[in-house]
C-alpha cells in the first residue's frame, strides 16, 4: 500500500484489486495541473479505477465536511464522496458507538433500467444492522460544471448541501471519529446501469481547488487524465450552527485534534470523463 502526505495530513490508497467489476490500482489516481483525480478506464477488456480513503491517517467527528466536485459520468459507473467508519455495524443496530456511513454525495449518469439521473444528488446514511435511509434531489444539473458537496455533521443532526443550499436533514448520527473515502467504481447492471460495450476511456471525478487554493491531499504519477478531488473539513469556531458559510470563514490549517475543531484537510476533487 502506498502513502503519501501533505500538509501532515495523509490518505492511503484503498481496496487495491477487485472490486465489482473493476480492478482500484494506483494508476488511476493521479494529479496534474494541482489537482487529484481518480480516473475510471477499460485496458485489455478489464475496467480499473481508483479509491483513496484517510483511515487511521485522519479521523475526525462533527463538523461541515465539503468536496467542491465535478462529475463526467458513464452508464455502469459511479463516483463518491463519503465518509466511513473503522466500526461499521459493531455493535449493530448503534450508530452512536459503531458510526455510520454518510454518503455526501454519490452520482450516477444513469439507473438500473438506463434512465437519465445526471442531474439530481443522491444523499444516504447507513447503519449497520438497521434500516438505510437516503433522499435524491430534483434536478440540479450536476452531469456539467463544478459543484460544491457539504454535511454539517453536529451532536443531533447532518444537514446536507448541495452549491451553498440546504437539501436534506436527517438522524441519527454517528458519535465516533470517522474517514474521508473519494471514489470511482464499476458494476455491470446495477444500479447505475450496464457498462458501454467499448467499455471507458477514461471516467472519472474533480473538484476545483483554485477557489481557495487548496492543495492535493494525495500525490501521485499523473496519468490518465487530470481530473481532481478536493475536500475541507471544518467546524466554525463559533459553534456548530453557523452553517457551510461561517465553518468556510473559520478554517484553520492542519491543527489535529479528536474532533474537527477548525481542522482543514486538503485534498483535490473527482470528476469522470467519457
Amino acid at each position: 500500500m502506498v502513502t503519501c502526505q501533505a500538509n501532515t495530513l495523509t490518505a492511503t490508497y484503498r481496496g487495491l484489486g477487485r472490486r465489482h467489476d473493476a480492478l482500484n490500482v494506483v494508476e488511476a489516481v493521479s494529479v496534474g495541473g494541482g489537482q487529484l483525480t481518480i480516473t475510471t478506464y477499460t485496458s485489455g477488456g478489464e475496467h480499473y479505477t481508483g479509491m483513496i480513503g484517510t483511515e487511521g491517517k485522519f479521523e475526525r467527528r462533527f463538523g461541515y465536511w465539503e468536496a467542491r466536485l465535478r462529475f463526467e459520468g458513464a452508464p455502469g459507473m459511479w463516483s463518491a464522496f463519503w465518509i466511513q467508519t473503522p466500526t461499521f455495524g459493531r455493535p449493530a443496530g448503534d450508530p452512536a458507538t459503531a458510526g455510520m456511513e454518510i454518503d455526501v454525495i454519490e452520482h450516477r449518469v444513469s439507473d438500473k433500467s438506463g434512465k437519465d439521473i445526471s442531474g439530481p444528488a443522491h444523499h444516504a446514511v447507513h447503519i449497520g444492522g438497521a434500516k438505510s435511509q437516503s433522499y435524491v434531489t430534483d434536478d440540479l444539473k450536476l452531469g456539467s460544471g463544478f459543484h460544491t458537496f457539504g454535511v454539517q455533521w453536529t451532536p443531533t443532526e447532518y444537514s446536507f448541501f448541495v452549491d451553498g443550499k440546504r437539501t436534506w436533514m436527517v438522524t441519527p448520527v454517528s458519535n465516533r471519529p470517522e474517514y474521508i473515502i473519494l471514489s470511482s467504481e464499476v458494476q455491470d447492471k446495477s444500479w447505475a446501469g450496464a457498462i458501454p460495450a467499448d467499455g471507458y476511456g477514461p471516467t472519472g471525478v474533480q473538484q476545483d481547488q483554485n477557489d481557495r487554493g487548496l492543495h492535493p491531499l494525495l500525490r501521485a504519477p499523473a496519468r490518465h487524465g487530470t481530473e481532481a478531488v478536493s475536500c475541507s473539513i471544518t467546524r466554525p469556531s463559533s459553534g456548530m450552527n453557523g452553517g457551510p458559510e461561517a465553518a468556510m470563514r473559520n478554517i484553520v490549517d492542519g491543527r489535529p485534534s479528536g474532533d474537527c475543531d477548525g481542522d482543514e484537510l486538503r485534498s483535490a476533487d473527482l470528476r469522470t470523463r467519457r
